[in-house]
């Protein structure tokens, strides 16, 4: 960009065009204008930037073949956006499930003790994940043998008040939180099969005294 010239040097810039709309971004690089080789697109000397645009290129690519498998729509700013993490082709649970809670409790939807009950379910999530040497899980990857493996979990568990067992439709209502997780995931584009499809939540009568 030779309207952006500082010190002699130039930022590098690369365009993205797909059916003729452009998006630019802007490297973190910048080269003086002799050392420009505008045939090759690269700079005559420096191999540590001509890396780094021949991976930032990469990138593009392995981005357009993500937008094309998962049939979203593939456009010059999608793409941008998808590199520069303004959007997300991916989402991890935690960052989800804290994304969610914050829109529900910003938009009044729900009650406060509903919060509450969706940050009991997050502790348990954690502990689990914590139980299987992970600290986080990409909402794509979580699939009916992790729910089966987490309703175990929480099986094993004391209740509340560490008194006894978690009781089957205690666990159901963590169950019902994720699945609520899952369910805006695959609105979204996150994840492509709901695991709970195949897993069915059955409640045991309670005794009411």
């Amino acid at each position: 960009n030779k309207n952006k010239e500082k010190g002699g040097k130039y930022p590098i810039y690369f365009r993205i065009t797909v059916n003729r709309k452009k998006a630019e971004v802007a490297t973190i690089y910048m080269a003086e204008f002799k050392d420009w080789d505008d045939a090759k697109q690269r700079t005559k000397k420096n191999s540590q930037i001509n890396e780094e645009l021949t991976s930032l290129e990469t990138e593009v690519y392995t981005i357009v073949k993500r937008i094309e498998k998962e049939k979203k729509a593939l456009t010059a700013h999608a793409i941008k956006n998808y590199l520069t993490q303004k959007d997300k082709l991916d989402a991890y649970l935690f960052e989800f499930y804290d994304n969610h809670v914050a829109r529900l409790h910003k938009a009044g939807e729900v009650e406060e003790i509903t919060i509450t009950r969706y940050n009991e379910t997050r502790v348990y999530l954690l502990r689990f994940l914590e139980n299987r040497k992970q600290k986080e899980i990409l909402m794509e990857n979580i699939n009916y043998q992790f729910i089966c493996d987490f309703d175990l979990f929480l099986l094993s568990l004391k209740d509340r008040n560490n008194k006894k067992l978690m009781e089957r439709n205690t666990v159901n209502k963590h169950h019902s939180r994720l699945r609520t997780m899952l369910i805006r995931a695959l609105k979204e584009g996150y994840v492509h099969k709901n695991p709970y499809v195949d897993f069915k939540l059955k409640n045991t009568a309670s005794k009411r005294t």
